[in-house]
């Protein structure tokens, strides 16, 4: 029905507006979201998507989250889907380092501690694999030494628990725009 509505809509403008009411009665369910984005890009061709990423440049980044606690990995992914990011989660350093390849995350939320390889590890391991991804440590301690060696060892910043999600997405947006700007430094080197 969208589909059809915003194709006889002839004027830009009534097919912007047409669209946002749509979209505000989908009550921001992801998915859907994602089905009316598709229908911006069919239906004003590829402005939608140059418009749209002027609001929010990093719609739909890939977040993996890492953390042996299933309870953490499963409400920060709920957050962070609801904020428009796609979401893989990890329980262990191993199965991180699994999904590097098929997921190709733009930031990892990565837990201090956890069994078998510790976060500290698993960043080292990571660094190598994907230098570009940028990397924020969650951890339960406050403990300087371990986030300077975190810090040096590659890690973009680092947030404690309980996580404040208001600060999360600030870092998140700041790790993004981080990453940006690095890749394009380096795509301009070329």
């Amino acid at each position: 029905r969208v589909i059809h509505i915003c194709y006889c809509v002839r004027d830009i403008s009534l097919r912007i507006l047409c669209i946002n009411v749509a979209i505000s009665l989908t009550n921001q369910s992801s998915l859907v979201s994602f089905i009316i984005g598709q229908v911006y890009d069919k239906v004003l061709g590829n402005h939608f998507s140059d418009l749209f990423s002027m609001t929010n440049p990093f719609l739909y980044s890939r977040i993996l989250v890492v953390d042996d606690e299933v309870a953490v990995c499963e409400a920060l992914k709920q957050f962070l889907t609801n904020e428009q990011f796609t979401v893989e989660t990890a329980v262990d350093g191993e199965d991180a380092i699994a999904k590097l390849d098929d997921f190709k995350p733009d930031v990892i939320l990565l837990d201090i501690r956890m069994p078998y390889l510790s976060g500290k590890d698993v960043l080292k391991v990571i660094k190598y694999r994907l230098p570009d991804v940028e990397i924020i440590m969650v951890t339960a301690i406050n403990n300087i030494n371990t986030v300077e060696e975190c810090m040096q060892s590659g890690a973009f910043g680092y947030v404690t628990k309980p996580v404040d999600l208001n600060h999360l997405i600030k870092d998140i947006h700041s790790a993004l725009e981080h990453r940006k700007d690095r890749l394009s430094k380096k795509n301009n080197l070329k």
